[in-house]
């Protein structure tokens, strides 16, 4: 990127900046952190843990926007300020100019996806899951493919995940896995990764070499929180126990410590084999089903709202959210936001800031 380019991308920046966070919106929003101050300063907050856990957990989150306002603003003005310079100056210091402009550039993105991050669950931790497909061998290579992806945009976000259930194929791949996935507005950024995700390529497992259309299903729903309710009945629920597997059948334990769990209402099945107590296996067994059921209520609430629009979205298998092509041509796109790249291994190797923006920016401008 030149310094032509930097200008002209600043100047975007800058509208869009002015837009997106109005003197209004940051007065508000400084309103809402002295309001939620001044609620921790009452002689019985301490005593309610969940309004406590609520209250601090908002707390951080408004700080964490409002810095981010802050150092967005101040990068803007200290680049207009480099930029202003003589011309022989600007070409001497070209290098910190486009690196300032990077991180510029970085936290924008960052900051213009937090500012549409405020539906209700959007801060809680989430949980994710990768089923493969019709395809056998190819299939369960995109599945393991996807999990890298995620796995390694996690890691570019300071997340912690973890394994809570995997069938892995005996050749090549991974049939499904569930996945645990704990950090700062975790579900909010990957709640719209929900549907059907399509790989066209030359299959490496076909000795043809023809071109292969492939696809995995992606569910995600949010983990609760301890002031979230959802209510289950123990009646409801058939409990069975089996022994623990790892990768390619080899044994993780000799004990029968995983758990499956049938919610019979819903016809819910969730599994758990991660931890080597039986005991311990349940709880997080209990704690996924609860994340199915709140994720169902969700569902439920969105189906009421778009049947009041008139606006009926058909999400079978089969109705793909986001093409990776690799072959005639290289690209990625997603077909709700029209978000299109031309380096399909740019995101399966985690870089997905840019899709999540688009298709969050398209979710509520609809």
């Amino acid at each position: 990127m030149d310094l032509f380019e930097i200008k002209k991308a600043l100047q975007v920046i800058q509208n869009e900046l002015h837009n997106f966070i109005s003197l209004t919106t940051k007065e508000e929003l400084v309103i809402k952190k002295r309001s939620l101050e001044e609620a921790t300063m009452q002689n019985n907050f301490y005593s309610n843990k969940d309004n406590v856990r609520q209250v601090t957990s908002e707390l951080r989150q408004l700080n964490e926007l409002l810095n981010l306002v802050d150092k967005t603003n101040k990068e803007v003005l200290d680049l207009n300020e480099l930029l202003s310079m003589d011309y022989n100056d600007i070409v001497e210091m070209e290098e910190d100019i486009i690196n300032e402009y990077q991180q510029l550039n970085e936290d924008y993105q960052q900051l213009k996806i937090l500012m549409l991050l405020n539906d209700e669950y959007d801060s809680n931790d989430a949980l994710l899951e990768i089923h493969s497909g019709a395809g056998g061998t190819e299939s369960q290579d995109w599945v393991e493919m996807l999990y890298k992806m995620y796995l390694n945009y996690a890691k570019k976000k300071s997340f912690k995940i973890s394994v809570l259930d995997a069938s892995y194929a005996n050749d090549v791949g991974i049939k499904s896995i569930v996945l645990k996935i704990q950090g700062s507005y975790a579900y909010g950024l990957l709640k719209n990764e929900r549907g059907v995700h399509r790989l066209i390529r030359i299959s490496p497992f076909d000795s043809n070499k023809r071109r292969h259309t492939t696809f995995a299903l992606v569910s995600i729903s949010p983990i609760l929180e301890q002031i979230d309710k959802i209510s289950i009945d123990e009646k409801d629920l058939v409990i069975d126990t089996y022994r623990s597997s790892g990768a390619g059948g080899q044994s993780v334990n000799t004990t029968d410590s995983a758990i499956r769990i049938t919610h019979v209402p819903s016809g819910i099945v969730v599994t758990c084999q991660n931890e080597r107590s039986q005991l311990l296996n349940k709880k997080e067994a209990l704690s996924v089903l609860e994340s199915k059921l709140l994720q169902l209520e969700i569902d439920k609430q969105n189906e009421l709202k778009r049947s009041l629009k008139g606006d009926v979205v058909d999400i079978n298998f089969g109705s793909q959210i986001r093409s990776y092509i690799f072959h005639p041509y290289q690209m990625v796109k997603d077909h709700r936001s029209k978000y299109e790249n031309s380096n399909p291994e740019a995101l399966l190797s985690g870089n997905l800031d840019d899709v999540i923006a688009s298709v969050l920016q398209y979710s509520k401008e609809r």
